[in-house]
């Protein structure tokens, strides 16, 4: 797959990325399967995988204030199978 930003190949790779779901809720996803370009380091992720964090960041707690996600290998894995850290104030 060629990158949107600067046409080079991506390759696939592991990476943690964080999500700010509102003024106060930040969610990092760790071992999120992208897609990485060589050249400029941007990255995109595939619409299964997409999807998937879409429904893993509909049910974190909004009182939450950060919540690590370390994802299993398998993304098609069901949420309560990866490991959770949750901080709340």
């Amino acid at each position: 797959m060629r990158c949107r930003v600067c046409g080079s190949l991506q390759t696939q790779t592991t990476t943690d990325l964080p999500f700010k779901l509102g003024e106060h809720t930040i969610v990092i996803l760790k071992g999120l399967p992208t897609l990485q370009c060589e050249r400029c380091a941007e990255y995109s992720l595939a619409d299964a995988t997409f999807a998937r964090v879409e429904q893993m960041l509909a049910r974190v707690d909004r009182g939450t204030e950060l919540e690590i996600i370390a994802l299993p290998h398998d993304t098609t894995a069901k949420r309560g199978h990866g490991h959770h850290w949750c901080i709340r104030t």
